[in-house]
């Protein structure tokens, strides 16, 4: 290989001053009241979860496994549930991609559902579901999918649960359990500073 890692060295270097920047924006938000950090932030977590979390949970960022899995959670606190995400994305939609256990094609069952070869989609709800995904992703991924990987709850419209789709999910629910619930008790901890910090309304701004 070319060095020690897959990505090239000012690429990380650059991912690097991102993350210093977002706590240090972080840090001013919390205790400098800097309320003009937070639509940076959204956009230096963006850049980290595209370019380090979603890479390095593809075991794509580096070449060390154990390495990967810790750059996978440079975006925290406005990430999602890289556990969770294992499960959901890298095992279900990349190794059974667009198939029946492909998780990705219904999270939004049954108001949207994406098929392979269903034809041309309508312009209306291609924007629809666009909205949908990408305004609800980060959330959905953070507490939604572990909620629904942890609890196992039936979802009333399709009156099924939606990882039982996963193959061997009992398997990888009892595996990864203690991972996802360490990384969901670290998010709702961030969550209570934030808004002990600034409280209610100011809390929620800050974390939408």
């Amino acid at each position: 290989g070319k060095g020690a890692h897959k990505m090239t060295t000012p690429h990380l270097a650059l991912c690097f001053i991102a993350w210093v920047c977002m706590w240090a924006m972080i840090y001013g938000i919390l205790f400098l009241d800097a309320m003009w950090c937070i639509p940076c932030i959204g956009l230096l977590s963006w850049y980290l979860m595209g370019n380090v979390g979603h890479d390095a949970s593809h075991g794509a960022l580096v070449k060390s496994p154990k390495l990967n899995y810790i750059l996978s959670h440079a975006p925290f606190p406005y990430g999602i549930n890289m556990t969770a995400w294992q499960i959901q994305h890298v095992m279900s939609h990349h190794i059974y991609t667009n198939t029946e256990c492909d998780v990705d094609l219904y999270h939004f069952e049954p108001i949207v559902l994406l098929r392979k070869g269903a034809g041309h989609v309508h312009i209306a709800l291609h924007i629809f579901r666009l909205v949908m995904i990408l305004s609800t992703s980060i959330a959905h991924l953070a507490l939604v999918v572990p909620y629904g990987l942890l609890f196992g709850q039936i979802d009333p419209l399709p009156d099924h649960r939606m990882y039982d789709r996963v193959k061997a999910i009992v398997a990888h629910r009892a595996e990864l359990r203690f991972e996802m619930i360490r990384e969901l008790l670290a998010l709702l901890a961030y969550f209570a500073l934030v808004w002990y910090r600034l409280g209610c309304v100011k809390g929620i701004c800050v974390q939408m």
